[in-house]
This record gives C-alpha cells, structure tokens and sequence, in this order.
C-alpha cells in the first residue's frame, strides 16, 4: 500500500511538472506573439510629412520674432511674387503642387499634414512652423516659387537652416541631409538647372521649427519660360516626383 501510495506521488508530481512547463511555455509563446506584433505595429508606423504652401491669399505685414525670444521681427508673411508671363500669383502655384506632392506621399505610405488647403487663411510664418512642431513631423517641407529683378534668372534651389543659425542647431544636420537628398531627385527628375542646396539663417519659418525642415524654391516666376513650365501638370509631376524621391531617400525607403 505505501509502495503504491508513493508511486501515485511520483506520477502526481510529474503530471504537475508538465503541466506547469506547458503553462510556461505558452505564456512565453504568447508574450512573444505579443511583441512581435508590437514591434510589426511600430514598424508600419507611418512617417509624418508636414508641407506648407507657402503665402496665402494675402499677405499679413503685422510683426512677428524670427526666431524663440529674438527682439529681431519681420512681417508675419509676405505676399509673394507673380508670374510675369501666366499672372499667377505664388500662392496659387505653391498650393497646386503641395496638393500633387501629399497625393503621391501619401500613395508612398506616408501620412501628410498640410499647413493650408486654401488661399484664405491667415497664417503667419510661426504658426506654420508650429502646425509642424505640434504635428511631431518628421519632416518638414516648404513649397515656394523666385522671383528676381533680370527676366533671364532660372533654375531651382533647397534651402535649409545655416550651421551657424542658434535657432536651429538641434535641426541642421538632419535638415541639411533631407535637402540636398531632395535637390539630388530633383535635378535628376526635371533635368532642370539647379542653383545648389543653401544655408539660410534669416527665415522666420525655419527659426521656430523644432523639426527637421526644408524650403523648395521650384523655380522663377519671374521668367517668362519658367514661369509658363511651372504651370505645366507634366512638369508639376516631374518637380513631385523628384521631391518624393527625396523623401523616400532621406528615410531609406
């Protein structure tokens, strides 16, 4: 009786101890499945592109800082040039290719934030840099168009935040990187001429973002071959495509 009694312990604790390495087993199992579905998640996660059209139906002269606790300010946005041969005014241009720029980033996965998706608003400089900060983007994009005094000045350029600039020293590298990533597609994309990736430290709109930022100038309004070829939708595509295929460069996609 106490033999068989102790043989029944023995199998009882056997039982148990499969039982309870099963039970561990799917719990690691589960905890696993749990992180790599975690990790899956994070790893969809879409990069967030703010683009800001720049102007807008009217310019707003009132003063704002260029910079956080700058005694330095600049009217809070200007109105902007105008084609001499089409009549456009900039804003409308830079908003026609901001609207095709989020529809083909967003086709690429990414998720996009607009700064305007209208002429009439009222937005100073700042404030669209803070549509960018509070949206955590992870990129920062500015559409804009040339303009200058000889009707025979041509060609694209990427601006970024100066070195030197005390506002943006936590952005610089990154946005430097993005910018000359985005003049590189470009010029590939449009064979038009390039006028180079340049520093800026005077730009109100890249002084209060806290993301990485880049300003297009896509090309001169004021001359009167340009200014016609902006406004063309085949060379809107190709300046789009040339754009996005910076972005997806600046993220390794």
């Amino acid at each position: 009786m106490k033999k068989n009694y102790t043989s029944l312990l023995a199998m009882l604790a056997l039982m148990f101890a499969f039982v309870s390495s099963a039970s561990a087993e799917g719990s690691s199992a589960a905890k696993s499945r749990t992180s790599e579905s975690a990790e899956g998640s994070q790893a969809k996660k879409p990069y967030v592109i703010c683009i800001d059209p720049g102007h807008q139906l009217k310019g707003n002269n009132q003063k704002e800082p260029i910079g956080p606790g700058a005694a330095e300010k600049k009217p809070k946005v200007s109105s902007g040039t105008q084609g001499v041969a089409t009549k456009k005014p900039e804003y409308v241009l830079n908003l026609e290719i901001s609207l095709k720029l989020k529809k083909e980033l967003e086709k690429r996965g990414y998720k996009v934030v607009m700064t305007r998706e209208t002429h009439k608003v009222n937005l100073s400089n700042k404030e669209r840099s803070d549509i960018a900060n509070n949206a955590k983007a992870d990129l920062f994009i500015r559409i804009h168009a040339d303009g200058d005094n000889s009707p025979k000045t041509a060609g694209f350029s990427v601006l970024y935040p100066a070195q030197s600039n005390k506002y943006t020293k936590a952005i610089y590298a990154k946005s430097k990187l993005a910018s000359e990533y985005i003049q590189q597609e470009m010029k590939s994309a449009t064979k038009a001429k390039s006028r180079g990736v340049v520093p800026r430290s005077d730009l109100t709109g890249f002084n209060w973002s806290k993301v990485p930022v880049t300003l297009i100038e896509v090309g001169f309004m004021s001359n009167p071959d340009e200014d016609k070829r902006l406004s063309t939708p085949a060379y809107q595509d190709k300046l789009v495509a040339g754009i996005s295929g910076g972005v997806d460069k600046y993220f390794h996609k």
